[in-house]
Order: structure tokens, then sequence, then C-alpha cells
């Protein structure tokens, strides 16, 4: 069974929470370290992201998936790789199984990566999604104060509140080192 991290990406990885992801997207400068660090101790690096903006038509599922594409074949350049990008495009209206934090698409990695669970983090900025994804998916969380980070631990922390993250990290670089010292013990 194979080990991986779960990647929030918007306010996590690059980019805004509430950004709507464009051609020019940029990863935050400690993101390449992260993933190549994560790679090296054998962990996966997924992402699994809500992309509420393609429901909503402020971008084309194909704009999107041509970003997503160059930014993995940006980053293999970088040894730096992503195994596979898990998004779901819908809104919240649309009630589907695959928007975080509900864990349909952690499900389909799990399966598909033949993951421990036990071995398992999900890194995000959002309580209200990415740790309570965690949750109901079974794994370990990070909760990183970059993005909307800070928001969820104050103003946000009632839409979460009986789950406690793993481990809180000042961002995704911090996160990998956080989770690189416990798979160590």
């Amino acid at each position: 069974m194979n080990k991986a991290i779960l990647w929030d990406l918007m306010g996590t990885l690059g980019g805004e929470s509430s950004d709507v992801i464009s051609a020019d997207f940029k990863l935050e400068p400690q993101a390449i370290s992260a993933l190549k660090k994560a790679n090296e101790q054998g962990f996966l690096n997924l992402i699994v992201t809500n992309q509420s903006q393609i429901a909503h038509g402020n971008i084309s599922l194909e704009h999107y998936q041509q970003i997503m594409d160059r930014l993995l074949m940006d980053l293999e350049k970088l040894q730096a790789p992503i195994e596979k990008i898990f998004t779901c495009p819908h809104q919240r209206a649309d009630r589907c199984a695959c928007k975080k934090p509900q864990s349909l698409l952690g499900e389909k990695a799990i399966v598909e990566f033949v993951l421990d669970r036990k071995k398992c983090y999900m890194v995000g900025d959002s309580g209200p999604n990415d740790m309570l994804f965690a949750q109901n998916l079974g794994v370990k969380s990070v909760l990183v104060l970059t993005g909307e980070g800070n928001e969820s631990l104050t103003t946000r922390r009632h839409e979460w509140r009986k789950v406690q993250p793993t481990y809180i990290a000042t961002d995704c670089l911090d996160a990998v080192e956080k989770i690189i010292e416990e798979s160590l013990i």
C-alpha cells in the first residue's frame, strides 16, 4: 500500500481560495520544495480540489484542464511531480458526492493508487472543506495558515468545531516537514 499527501490547490499550493483559476496561476514559492520533499520521502502527491467556478461559468472545463495539464508538465520538469488532479467542477447547489467535504474524490484516489489511509494526509487551508474532508475520508489532516487558513481557525471555526486537525502549519512546506517528522517516528 502507498502513502500520499492529498493537496488542496487554491490557497494551499498557490493562488487565493476565492480566485478563479487562470492561465497566470502561480504556485506559492515554497510549493515546489514541499512537493519535492514529499516525493523524496515516498509520498505520492495528489491534488483534490473544488472548482465551482466551472459550474458558475467563470471558466470552461476545457480551459481549466489546459491550465492543469500545463501545471502537471511544469512540475514534472521541476522534479516535483503531481500524480493526478481530482477535480469537482460542481457548485454546492448540485449536491454532488465529489465536492469537499464529501469524500468521493478521496475514495477514488485510495482505490486508484492503492493507498493506506493511515499513511495519508489531507493538506488544505479550509477547515469546513479540507479538514472535514479528511475526517470523512479517515485520513490525517494539516491545516495551513495560507489562503483562508487563519479565517478557518477564527471566524469560521464554528463550521468545523468538532474536528481537530492533526497539525496546523504556516504553509505547505511546513506541513510537509511536520508530516515527514511524524512518519519517521
